[in-house]
């Protein structure tokens, strides 16, 4: 039997690695896949894991490997040293990352291995539209990212290299030929826009109420043309007639504080229930349907998580309020029910994402981040059950803590671990 450098302890050490092993190469994945097109290859290593993943540039000749832990032979020598020295008389360039630098500095790593890529990190690159299901293509559609040059200010030294950032652009939402309401957000997924923003501030009760939405680029901006059905129609135009004047962006097309404050919709009457292990689910299973955010550390994402089924629609915006009503049209259209499930934000819990979570009709609302002491009482006058500061498997229960339930069946307010 031949004789291998890699010992039981090895394997075992690798396979405790490598969740987080698995983590850092997405994430060093996203930030690579532009050269993917000239010729970068993406190869996971055997289940011993010594180095977990590669990627193989040609032209010039460089191979990334990131390496689920520093594996050496008794030696000293890591076991892979004899392969190393091949690549290197055989032309390669050999860049070697540890795992936990491709968790934490998953994009300055990138930028070196585009700058010894040379002319490669000036190729074009091919933009994924924001979501994981975009209305792709046409009238209006524009690239949501946008690769800029800038100087980067590191402990090493300054470099010029790209970055990607998101698109922002106005987005007039309007309604019988009159503009409504104007949203900076992404360039994408316009129909959801529409549809949603339309059922989560209650300007239609169903999507049957709206005849048609046309979508038109204006060059400095993007105007969604909304034409309601009659009955819609009436509703809100003599809701338009109360309006003083004009209002600012942040809750557009509130005509009145009582507005602002209006009651949500009651979503107290639903049976889900989620236990802890779900709930970290749900956020985790979010962070693999970001492609925006994955390229430019810059955007929010709504999801909706049905048990069992994971994540089964997500959108992105620069705005979080704006994900939040592509997601609630997404549903819409597809006919989910928003009892069936749970709403999954990446951002702080406002008043208004309450308010459009109950338009949705979902019982729970799970955010990574904290809420405000308004949206607290909404989501308690809703019966809404409201988590938040979700970080791994630790969280913070609101509201209505009785659908929170342990793996033994009891609810969180047995159980005061995870409530605030």
């Amino acid at each position: 039997m031949p004789h291998t450098l890699v010992t039981s302890e090895m394997r075992q050490k690798a396979k405790a690695h490598r969740r987080l092993a698995t983590k850092g190469e997405t994430l060093l994945w996203c930030e690579l896949r532009e050269l993917k097109s000239d010729g970068l290859k993406f190869r996971r290593q055997s289940p011993i894991g010594p180095y977990i993943v590669d990627f193989v540039c040609f032209d010039p000749n460089i191979v990334v490997e990131v390496d689920g832990d520093l594996h050496e032979t008794e030696s000293g020598k890591r076991h892979d040293a004899n392969r190393d020295s091949y690549l290197s008389s055989s032309g390669f360039l050999v860049l070697r990352y540890d795992v936990q630098d491709a968790l934490e500095n998953a994009w300055h790593i990138a930028q070196q291995i585009k700058a010894k890529a040379g002319a490669l990190q000036n190729l074009p690159h091919p933009r994924p539209s924001a979501g994981p299901s975009p209305q792709g293509g046409g009238k209006g559609q524009r690239p949501p990212v946008t690769s800029v040059s800038r100087i980067a200010h590191r402990a090493s030294g300054d470099f010029t290299a790209n970055r990607a950032v998101p698109e922002e652009t106005p987005i007039a939402l309007s309604y019988g030929g009159t503009t409504h309401a104007v949203m900076m957000a992404s360039p994408a997924d316009f129909e959801d826009f529409a549809l949603g923003f339309s059922l989560t501030e209650g300007i239609v009760a169903s999507p049957d109420e709206i005849e048609a939405i046309e979508v038109e680029d204006l060059g400095a901006g993007i105007d969604i043309q909304i034409r309601l059905r009659d009955k819609a129609n009436t509703r809100f135009e003599a809701r338009r007639r109360r309006l003083a004047g004009p209002v600012g962006c942040g809750l557009c097309g509130i005509e009145s504080i009582e507005e602002a404050m209006r009651s949500v919709e009651a979503v107290g009457r639903s049976r889900l229930a989620l236990n802890a292990n779900q709930i970290s689910e749900a956020v985790r299973l979010l962070s693999r349907k970001q492609p925006l955010h994955a390229e430019t550390g810059a955007g929010h994402a709504a999801g909706f998580y049905v048990p069992g089924a994971g994540i089964v629609a997500a959108r992105e915006d620069v705005g979080r309020h704006n994900a939040l009503d592509k997601l609630a049209g997404a549903l819409s259209k597809a006919g989910t029910g928003g009892a069936s499930g749970a709403v999954v934000v990446t951002s702080r819990v406002s008043v208004e994402m309450v308010q459009k979570t109950a338009a949705i009709g979902a019982p729970f609302i799970i955010a990574v981040s904290a809420p405000t002491a308004l949206a607290i009482r909404t989501a308690e006058e809703a019966g809404m059950t409201l988590v938040a500061l979700v970080r791994g498997d630790e969280f913070d229960v609101f509201t209505h803590a009785g659908r929170v339930i342990s793996g033994a069946g009891r609810s969180a307010e047995g159980d005061k671990r995870h409530v605030a």
